[in-house]
C-alpha cells in the first residue's frame, strides 16, 4: 500500500536543515561531526518515524540517523522529530545506497531494517534492501561487530534474506520463525532464542532481552499459538473465543496479558481495516 503524497512534505523538509541532512548541507560541520559521533545506528525506511523515535527517546545517549526515500513518509517522520525537540536524530530523504561510500566507513554500530518493503516481483529484486549490494554497502559503514537487526513479516523476504546474508558471509543469529512473539517461561521445554525486545511496563517502551520460543517451521508456530491460547485460561476467561468482532477478540487477548504495548488494541485492529482482513472471517 503506498503513501498518498503530501505536498507540504517537501517544503517542511527544506526548512528543517538543523536535523534534516541534504546533498547541500552534508558537509556542514554539524552533520559531519553528528555522523562521526560514537554509538550511532541506522534505520533504512523510517516511515512515519514511530520506532525511529521511540528509540531516540528512550536512549538519550545514542544517536540515530534515518534514512527514508520516500519524501512524504520523511515529511511525517520529520514532524516528528521537530515536535518532540530530539537533538539525537537527524534524517535524510535519499536511497542509502547513494550514501555508502560518504559515510564514515566501520563507525556504525548497527541498522535497522523494519517491515522493509518486500519488492516482491523478479525484476525488482535489486530494490530489496538485502540484496548483496546492499549487504556489501552495509559491511562498508559497520563496524566489525555491528549488527543488521531485520523485522519482516513477508516470508518471502525473510527467506530471500537468509539466503543473501549467507552468500555474501554474514554470521546469521539463530531464527525462531516464532511469529507471535510468545515468550519461552518455565513450563517450555523446547527450542529458544533470546533477542532484544520492546515492552511497556507502565512508564513508556523499554528495551529488554528476552527468551521466546523457537520453531523450525512457521507452520509449527502457527500450530503453537493455537495450543497456547486453548490450554492457558487467562485467554478462555478474558473472553478470546466468545469474542463476537476482530475488535472484541483484540481487546480480550489484550485484557489476558498477550501483550504490554498500550497501542495494542488500536494498532491490531488498524492492520486488520487497513488490509480489509475481515473477509477472512468464516
Amino acid at each position: 500500500m503506498r503513501m498518498k503524497h503530501k505536498p507540504w512534505a517537501e517544503p517542511f523538509l527544506e526548512s528543517h536543515k538543523e536535523f534534516v541532512i541534504t546533498l547541500d548541507n552534508f558537509n556542514d560541520k554539524e552533520v559531519v561531526e553528528f555522523l562521526n559521533k560514537e554509538n550511532i545506528y541506522m534505520e533504512i525506511g523510517t516511515g512515519k518515524g514511530g520506532f525511529l523515535l521511540g528509540m531516540a527517546k528512550k536512549n538519550p545517549d545514542k544517536f540515530y540517523l534515518g534514512v527514508e526515500i520516500n519524501e512524504t513518509a520523511a515529511g511525517f517522520c520529520a514532524k516528528k522529530i521537530y515536535e518532540n525537540e530530539l537533538k539525537n536524530v537527524k534524517l535524510i530523504n535519499i536511497d542509502v545506497k547513494y550514501l555508502f561510500d560518504h559515510l564514515p566507513q566501520n563507525h556504525f554500530d548497527g541498522i535497522y531494517l523494519n517491515f522493509s518493503d518486500p519488492w516482491p516481483k523478479r525484476r525488482h529484486e535489486k530494490r530489496r534492501l538485502t540484496h548483496p549490494s546492499y549487504l556489501n554497502g552495509y559491511h562498508k559503514i559497520l563496524k566489525e561487530k555491528g549488527l543488521i537487526i531485520q523485522k519482516t513479516d513477508n516470508k518471502e523476504l525473510f527467506d530471500y534474506s537468509l539466503e543473501k546474508f549467507d552468500e555474501t558471509g554474514w554470521n546469521i543469529t539463530p531464527v525462531g520463525n516464532n511469529l507471535f512473539g510468545i515468550k519461552a517461561d518455565s513450563s517450555w521445554t523446547g527450542k529458544t532464542v533470546t533477542v532484544e525486545t520492546w515492552e511497556d511496563y507502565g512508564n513508556g517502551p523499554v528495551q529488554v532481552m528476552a527468551t521466546f520460543r523457537a520453531y523450525d517451521s512457521i507452520h509449527d508456530s502457527i500450530i503453537d499459538r493455537c495450543k497456547f491460547l486453548q490450554e492457558n485460561s487467562n485467554y478462555v476467561n478474558a473472553g478470546v473465543f466468545s469474542a463476537t468482532s476482530p475488535e472484541e477478540q483484540c481487546q480480550a487477548l489484550k485484557n489476558a496479558g498477550y501483550a504490554t504495548d498500550p497501542d495494542y488494541v488500536s494498532k491490531l485492529v488498524g492492520i486488520i481495516n487497513n488490509y480489509n482482513l475481515k473477509v477472512y472471517d468464516v
